[in-house]
């Protein structure tokens, strides 16, 4: 039992990693025999990764078609970033009630060492990563892990867009300096202006994948 569940969580991995790179678009259909083949694993487990997939949001199936990778639309980015900003400002005013000193300052440490990178030539993927990073040390410091893993939830749908170099170019370097004024104004327990500053970020996060979206649709096969 042990070893199937593994097998499903490695398969399930595989899977999702590829959507959220975008190796599976939009709209794709998702061979299971072709899979099943190349991991060296039965259908079973790979039908099992595809189910939990499903549940997630990340895969649609269709009776008697099979298993498809679930479009990227307006509403739905527009739906995430509506929860996405009460989650954030959830988490912002958790974090100020709950956080020490040495909780800011190791921080403020990740964005400097960030900062120092920005000239660096950094793969785009790193770029994004060193973004996010802010956000869960955010929740982290909230105390609150069902929140924690709800942002997270929430953050991988919104990421299939954000993998490609457009964004990465301008929004990944943009965000570091807005994470960096709202840091100063929980420093100084200045809550209310951290917390407009926080809407403001996720305002421009979301404006910045609607154009994606909009621009790149032929190329993400959207229908």
């Amino acid at each position: 039992m042990k070893k199937r569940e593994n097998l499903k969580e490695k398969v399930y991995w595989v899977i999702k990693n590829r959507i959220l790179s975008f190796e599976l678009k939009p709209g794709g259909k998702i061979q299971e025999s072709e899979i099943a083949q190349e991991l060296g694993v039965s259908r079973t487990p790979v039908r099992e990764a595809l189910n939990k997939l499903e549940q997630e949001g990340f895969i649609k199936i269709f009776s008697n078609k099979g298993y498809f990778v679930s479009d990227v639309t307006s509403k739905e980015i527009e739906e995430l970033y509506e929860i996405r900003e009460v989650l954030e400002i959830l988490a912002i005013r958790s974090s100020a009630r709950h956080s020490r000193q040495e909780d800011w300052a190791h921080l403020e440490q990740i964005l400097l060492k960030n900062d120092k990178d920005r000239n660096s030539e950094k793969p785009t993927g790193q770029l994004f990563k060193d973004s996010h990073r802010f956000h869960e040390e955010i929740a982290r410091i909230s105390g609150n892990r069902s929140l924690q893993q709800i942002l997270n939830a929430i953050s991988e749908k919104i990421n299939r867009l954000q993998w490609m170099d457009i964004f990465f170019i301008d929004r990944a370097k943009i965000s570091r300096d807005e994470h960096l004024e709202i840091l100063k104004c929980l420093k100084r327990g200045k809550l209310e202006q951290a917390v407009t500053l926080t809407q403001r970020h996720i305002q421009h996060s979301k404006e910045n994948i609607l154009h994606l979206l909009n621009k790149k649709k032929d190329l993400l096969y959207i229908q």
